[in-house]
């Protein structure tokens, strides 16, 4: 450390069965704490997590994978975006009315045959973005085809 840094690895307790191991800088509160690893005999440095920069933030080298991030103040009816803000789920979604707004129906009458058919719905009678769902109702009144 610097002349005047101070770090520690502590081992504590504050009842029983529950300790707890701190890792420490001390002196103007923004020394940082590093976890690295390297190549060779400490010789290159390949990565570095900083666990806490001078401003109290986490920096991580890769990927992080947990079961789930709380942000203070969020719960989950609410989701986490880029920049630390959150918005609620409801936002995301269409209202009732947005939805019958946003809706292409098209209904056509066709007599089925055992060939491939055209339905005569073309690529300009839908939306240019979306999602398309076709539902197919067939009412049988011959006994046969």
């Amino acid at each position: 450390m610097a002349d005047n840094d101070y770090f520690r690895i502590y081992a504590g307790g504050t009842t029983s069965n529950s300790g707890y191991v701190e890792i420490a800088t001390a002196y103007d509160g923004n020394e940082p704490i590093y976890v690295r690893q390297y190549t060779g005999v400490f010789s290159t440095l390949k990565r570095t997590l900083t666990l806490l920069d001078g401003n109290g933030n986490t920096i991580l080298p890769g990927f992080a994978t947990a079961t789930g991030f709380n942000k203070s103040g969020s719960s989950n009816s609410y989701v986490l975006l880029g920049g630390g803000s959150h918005k609620a789920i409801s936002d995301f979604m269409l209202k009732t009315d947005e939805l019958s707004n946003n809706l292409t129906t098209i209904s056509k009458s066709l007599t089925v045959t055992q060939a491939w058919m055209d339905t005569g719905i073309k690529n300009t009678d839908l939306p240019a973005n979306g999602t398309y769902i076709i539902q197919v109702s067939a009412n049988n009144t011959a006994d046969s085809i």
